[in-house]
């Protein structure tokens, strides 16, 4: 709306002749800082009101994605049954987009939490604005002079709700990628199962010397080439290798005889074994250690790896290369495994 001063008349919008004079008379008798502290303070109104509004769609919106990744990581059972209640029969690809799901289900819970208390306070600012609306102009500048600018804060909030989005943006797009690589390894799963390759329960019944050979065939299969094969005698069985681009690896196979084990091998690789496949890789030259095993691999020994850029493949991972095919490159299930 614009008010001619100089008219020295009142919007037509008030019917009384009466009321139209009075406020004719406060608009002329204002002065131009008067009109601009009240220009002031309604655009703070706004900025606080459009910034309620967008934390609010942003809050629905986690909202529907925590929604959506519940409904993953509990695959569409009903709420009284326990996430965890058929993990022992789920294979490994389903367990692990459940687990991509409740990871993600997580980290949205917080940004929720986060979102939730950006929000009521962008509104407490909004509701303390608009609720001193008629406060002398002067003592309002006084105050804000003494407590801070309002606008400031809400420049604050904003800029957090631009961060959260990006957060959100960032941590679906990972998610993504998570379950692109799992359809990836489901497509392998599928083709093995169709053409018959060697099973993990084959795996375990070799021989260290023949298990050596057999991860030696794997890196040939994906089209690595190998420049010096395990030597029988040698306990960390050594593999030297060339990647298609030159890139130089030290393989070292780790075989555990679990014929006498009902389940998955009681043997684990620790972090003793892990240092001397390192000083041995080393020791060759190498730029790449990987070391492979068919049987787990202890905390301790992960973080050791991951210090010292040791590639892990325990068994789960070795059941994917092995048995369903999917290439070395591929990479483990979900970011982190080996941390």
């Amino acid at each position: 709306m614009i008010i001619d001063r100089a008219a020295n008349v009142a919007p037509h919008r008030y019917a009384h002749r009466g009321a139209r004079k009075q406020m004719g008379d406060l608009i002329a008798g204002v002065d131009r800082d008067d009109l601009l502290a009240c220009l002031l303070w309604t655009g703070e109104c706004r900025i606080a009101d459009i910034l309620c509004r967008a934390w609010t769609e942003h809050i629905t919106t986690l909202h529907q994605e925590r929604g959506e990744a519940n409904h993953r990581s509990d695959g569409g059972r009903p709420a009284f049954m326990s996430r965890y209640y058929f993990q022992d029969t789920d294979d490994q690809v389903t367990s692990a987009c459940r687990r991509a799901a409740a990871e993600v289900h997580e980290q949205l819970e917080k940004e929720l939490a986060e979102a939730n208390e950006a929000s009521a306070e962008s509104n407490s600012i909004r509701d303390k604005i608009t609720a001193n609306f008629g406060f002398d102009l002067s003592k309002r500048a006084r105050r804000e002079e003494d407590q801070g600018y309002t606008l400031d804060t809400l420049a604050v909030l904003g800029h957090q709700l631009e961060e959260a989005k990006s957060r959100l943006a960032g941590l679906l797009a990972r998610d993504r990628e998570c379950l692109h690589s799992l359809a990836l390894t489901e497509a392998f799963r599928l083709q093995a199962a169709r053409l018959g390759t060697t099973s993990t329960a084959d795996i375990d019944t070799m021989t260290s010397v023949a298990f050596t050979a057999f991860i030696q065939r794997l890196l040939e299969r994906d089209g690595h080439t190998v420049s010096a094969p395990a030597e029988a005698e040698d306990p960390d069985r050594l593999i030297l290798a060339f990647t298609a681009s030159g890139h130089r690896l030290a393989v070292i196979a780790r075989h555990w005889d679990s014929r006498n084990h009902v389940s998955r091998p009681a043997e684990a690789v620790n972090t003793s074994m892990l240092h001397c496949c390192r000083r041995n890789a080393v020791a060759a030259g190498v730029e790449e250690t990987i070391v492979v095993t068919n049987g787990a691999i202890t905390r301790p020994a992960r973080r050791f790896a991951a210090a010292q850029g040791i590639r892990l493949i325990d068994r789960t991972e070795l059941q994917r290369w092995a048995e369903w095919g999917e290439p070395l490159t591929q990479g483990p299930l979900t970011q982190g495994e080996a941390a």
